[in-house]
């Protein structure tokens, strides 16, 4: 009896499994569709259960770059500080710098002949001689 009912699990239950995977997936898209979250298809929910990390825009630098508001705080900068931060803005892929660049309309640009990008912390010049 044991032999049977082991032979019948193995036969049985990799098939089940097979069958029922497509269902249930179908009906989490039914049930997420009803609470207004639409996804492309089944294979996206099994790309969502291997997902480990979430990333939230909270400040909107990546989802509202257009209405941001520019104030600057602190200790007033000179005109070689102000032209410096325009020249690295002028290379930033950052969302905002566009937006910071214009803001400093006149400033003057100093070529910037060596700097490094370091991912995901901006740019930060090699050389820089301060006249």
């Amino acid at each position: 009896m044991f032999n049977t009912f082991t032979a019948v699990l193995i036969i049985a239950c990799p098939c089940a499994l097979v069958v029922s995977a497509p269902f249930a997936l179908g009906n989490m898209l039914r049930l997420l569709g009803k609470r207004r979250f639409y996804l492309k298809d089944t294979q996206t929910i099994e790309q969502m259960a291997q997902v480990d990390t979430l990333i939230f825009d909270k400040t909107g630098t990546i989802t509202q770059s257009n209405a941001q508001e520019i104030t600057y705080e602190g200790q007033e900068m000179s005109a070689q500080q102000l032209s410096l931060l325009k020249s690295v803005l002028r290379n930033s892929n950052h969302p905002l710098s566009p937006q910071l660049y214009d803001y400093h309309k006149q400033v003057d640009i100093r070529p910037l002949d060596s700097y490094q990008e370091l991912i995901g912390k901006g740019w930060k010049p090699l050389q820089v001689q301060i006249i």
